[in-house]
């Protein structure tokens, strides 16, 4: 490189968030344009579900999904492991399920609950502190989509069979898990294997 100077002027920190709305494409293979987002949003967090990091479990979490609108979906699993907060001290929106809070950067709400705590959302920050939850022994996170960050028209797939929890560099055999997935706007169900 001739000519060409680089300094520390150059360099912009830009946040989780940011990073997760602006650079989509790195975490879940399309663009934010890409009416396919929530598709894709979906099978990425299926494949995290089937396929999750180590430092979550050893194998396949028990898990279901329901897709409850256009933009609406919640994920109930069991918690292998106690989760270690993540961005702003969230219980589960950390780096260990990614996905999960790719989704929540995208969305205008997003509720958390783990056993013994619950919170909101409005992307990944905290409308409040975790408040103390009793009588839920699953995980379960919901979100709402925001569709003012998604492509026209971008709606969660009616097409069940379209969320795929394999990207094409997964290594792992379809029979190495299963998730339920249901659409309650169709009042149907699939397998995601």
């Amino acid at each position: 490189m001739t000519g060409a100077r680089y300094d520390a002027s150059q360099i912009r920190v830009v946040s989780a968030e940011e990073t997760f709305r602006e650079r989509t494409g790195m975490y879940v293979g399309v663009a934010r344009t890409d009416p396919r987002l929530p598709e894709r949003l979906l099978s990425t967090i299926a494949g995290q579900v089937l396929h999750p990091s180590p430092q979550v479990t050893d194998g396949p979490v028990d898990a279901a999904m329901e897709v409850t609108g256009d933009l609406a979906f919640t994920l109930v699993m069991d918690a292998p492991r106690t989760p270690r907060p993540g961005y702003f001290g969230s219980p589960l929106l950390c780096f260990d399920w990614f996905p999960l809070a790719v989704a929540a950067a995208l969305s205008r709400g997003t509720v958390v609950r783990v056993p013994g705590l619950f919170q909101e959302h409005t992307g990944l920050r905290p409308l409040t502190p975790p408040q103390e939850s009793h009588g839920e022994h699953r995980t379960r996170v919901s979100w709402n989509l925001d569709p003012d960050l998604l492509a026209p028209g971008a709606a969660l797939p009616r097409d069940l069979s379209l969320i795929d929890g394999h990207s094409p560099y997964c290594e792992h055999p379809p029979e190495s898990g299963h998730l339920a997935v249901r659409d309650r706007r169709t009042g149907r169900t699939a397998v995601v294997r």
